[in-house]
């Protein structure tokens, strides 16, 4: 009985000691993944670790690192619940922190930037990494989303390289040849078109100039062809007229729209740079190349 005792003993140990040499191959697999750029496998291999992972504090990493490869992933829903998990699960830790900062990466990319500038301050107060700091710093300068609190950025460290490119980015951003909207109206009530060309899209200014030019001619058409026939314009002219007024109307508004697309345009130009930039620094950060 004794002899049994000492070998179901020996036989839980021995499996203990390889299902922690199992798992650190798997975290060194999931680690390979990540740098490979194969993010999705990553992440369903950092979740199945955590899963047989036994103790809690390496169970959360792990999660955090599920989260993380799922966000890299572009699976966001997934991301948050496992940020959220461990957020709950990590109150007032650094760990907490970098979960609050996976949160804010995906309201970043959902486009909710207060829900986003929130979590990054939050995780820059509760960890001592630069990362929420960069991310702040960011939104300060290309969102502006707290005009209203211009302190806001006070008591973060960043990267003194990485803050000069930055706000060169933003200062070109700010100083971009934008075009002006009503100028682009007026321009394409004039001329069809040319407030297109004005916001440097030629084909679609082409297009409407031409549209616009034939209806315009067919409608003079129908005018002279009624007034010929009738000495007045009938139902052809008037039909005619209303196509040529619809069309034209596109005109001016498509004149408008298109200068709200170049001026998006430049400043995602510079945006996306920046965030190429803070994004960089994260995986380096975190060695994920």
């Amino acid at each position: 009985m004794r002899r049994l005792l000492l070998y179901s003993i020996g036989l839980l140990i021995s499996m203990s000691i390889c299902s922690a040499h199992d798992a650190d191959e798997m975290v060194g697999f999931a680690k390979y993944l990540l740098r490979e750029g194969d993010y999705l496998a990553a992440a369903n291999q950092y979740r199945e670790v955590a899963y047989i992972e036994s103790a809690d504090s390496l169970k959360l990493d792990l999660m955090l690192w599920t989260a993380r490869s799922f966000r890299l992933a572009d699976i966001p829903q997934k991301a948050y619940q496992y940020s959220t998990h461990v957020r709950k699960h990590s109150a007032g830790s650094s760990l907490e922190g970098y979960a609050r900062l996976e949160m804010g990466l995906v309201a970043l990319d959902a486009g909710r930037v207060p829900e986003a500038q929130y979590s990054f301050t939050l995780a820059d107060s509760l960890t001592s990494s630069i990362l929420p700091a960069n991310y702040k710093r960011f939104l300060e300068l290309f969102y502006k989303s707290d005009s209203s609190s211009p302190s806001s950025f006070e008591g973060s460290s960043i990267n003194a390289d990485l803050d000069s490119k930055l706000s060169n980015l933003s200062v070109m951003m700010n100083n971009a040849d934008y075009k002006n909207p009503l100028a682009a109206t007026l321009f394409s009530t004039v001329l069809p078109g040319s407030g297109q060309f004005y916001a440097k899209h030629p084909v679609d200014g082409i297009q409407a100039f031409l549209m616009v030019g034939a209806l315009a001619f067919t409608t003079y058409m129908a005018y002279e062809y009624e007034n010929e026939r009738n000495d007045a314009p009938g139902g052809l002219f008037i039909s005619s007229a209303v196509i040529t007024s619809i069309f034209h109307a596109a005109n001016i508004l498509g004149a408008k729209k298109t200068v709200g697309y170049y001026n998006h345009r430049l400043r995602m130009n510079c945006s996306g740079e920046a965030r190429f930039l803070v994004d960089e620094e994260y995986m380096d950060y975190f060695e994920i190349h």
